[in-house]
């Protein structure tokens, strides 16, 4: 994302583990993952059916809200109708506003994003400071011999 923020699987299949953690630069969301196969939309209209009609905990509806939130546009978490997230959105939201309002902190996603992707651009990244470093040090001991 734009904003820095990463998308990872929480620990558990719980619904109401989502947790959002932020350093300031880049952030992390930490959502269950929903399995999807043939079953899934009986399964879905069946719990939305099932919490509408008792007087349960409407978790998974919140859920689904919550994703819909994410997948339209990042300020749309904040249109949840269940209060079930307030943290995390509010985490979210101060994220995205200290995010935005700083150009260093969207630099410096930016080069993240670009120049540390992934692990072969680590790599190579690594392998250019190593072969730069041992230039110097060969440099250095050609021209001052001990």
């Amino acid at each position: 994302m734009d904003a820095g923020i990463r998308i990872k699987r929480s620990p558990t299949r719980h619904l109401r583990d989502i947790s959002f953690s932020s350093n300031g630069i880049t952030a992390c969301l930490r959502i269950p993952p929903i399995t999807i196969d043939n079953s899934t939309k009986a399964m879905l209209l069946n719990l939305i059916a099932y919490e509408m009609s008792s007087d349960v905990n409407h978790d998974f509806i919140s859920y689904l809200h919550f994703l819909d939130s994410l997948i339209d546009h990042a300020d749309d978490v904040k249109e949840l109708y269940f209060l079930a997230y307030k943290d995390v959105r509010v985490k979210i939201r101060q994220h995205l506003k200290s995010h935005y309002n700083s150009k260093l902190k969207m630099w410096m996603t930016q080069c993240l994003d670009t120049y540390f992707g992934s692990p072969w651009t680590i790599l190579a990244w690594v392998g250019v400071a190593l072969a730069l470093f041992l230039t110097v040090v060969q440099t250095y001991f050609a021209v001052f011999p001990h």
